[in-house]
């Protein structure tokens, strides 16, 4: 409102008279893809980071070098035939699997160049389903395919395996020799084509299987196979179970550690 008689200090001129715009000024669509498209981006990167730095699980043989200071004997490839064949008879054939495990026997034997003779094995893993038991039987027969005569012993008192996959008669073994019910010699079966791997099973299952493995006659067995045969391979229980293995592990002359990929975490 100017003084009465001076000349208003503003002035409003129409220019152009306003129009609905045809379209919204925000938000604008490209910016908002471009920006949430590059987010989205960023964001799932620094996840698979995040989630590959708190995954530990064992995948390859370079995990397993960084996590322990022992050399890597080989690796097992798995096959699926397992699951409803013996390991004998895929072993006794020429495959991945069989081939594998007699690259294991090789680098056994390149160990045992360095001048330790390491007669009495101990086969054991970290936890269940490893393939451990597979293993020990597997690496026992071709040993005694090399020309050795090898003694398998199933040590696993609470839940043996290795009857089972060796397809013998399990009710009899271990235990019964440990208590003087049977010779060790009628314990004692022979499998296999070549006739120079014996199995020793389980036998029933003890109310005290630590004890039994500790026990005096327990080395006094391990003591006489190893006189009587070329190697002594020991299937053990998984070592974060129970402590058997560390018990067994006194009586071998050297531990082998089955590590499942993507099974097991470093």
């Amino acid at each position: 409102a100017p003084v009465a008689g001076s000349d208003p200090f503003v002035k409003a001129t129409v220019i152009k008279k306003a129009v609905p715009p045809q379209a919204p000024s925000w938000p604008t669509p490209w910016i908002f893809i471009t920006v949430g498209g590059l987010s989205g981006l960023l964001l799932g990167i620094g996840l698979a980071f995040l989630f590959g730095a708190l995954d530990t699980r064992v995948r390859n043989v370079t995990d397993i070098e960084r996590s322990l200071t022992v050399p890597v004997l080989g690796m097992v490839s798995k096959d699926k035939r397992l699951h409803r064949r013996r390991p004998l008879d895929i072993i006794e054939g020429r495959n991945t699997f069989a081939e594998s495990i007699r690259a294991l026997r090789t680098n056994l034997q390149f160990v045992d160049a360095e001048g330790d003779e390491r007669r009495v094995l101990l086969i054991t893993s970290t936890v269940p389903s490893e393939g451990k038991s597979t293993t020990s039987l597997s690496l026992a027969a071709v040993l005694a395919e090399g020309g050795n005569r090898v003694a398998l012993v199933d040590a696993d008192l609470r839940k043996p395996s290795i009857a089972g996959l060796a397809d013998i008669e399990g009710g009899v073994g271990v235990t019964d020799v440990l208590l003087g019910k049977v010779s060790l010699a009628d314990a004692l079966q022979t499998v296999g084509s070549h006739r120079r791997l014996h199995v020793l099973p389980a036998g029933r299952i003890p109310p005290n299987p630590a004890e039994l493995l500790a026990s005096p006659q327990f080395a006094e067995l391990i003591a006489v196979l190893r006189r009587h045969v070329d190697y002594v391979v020991i299937d053990s229980p998984p070592v974060l179970a129970v402590s058997d293995a560390l018990v067994l592990s006194h009586l071998s002359d050297a531990s082998i550690v089955v590590v499942g990929v993507e099974r097991v975490r470093r």
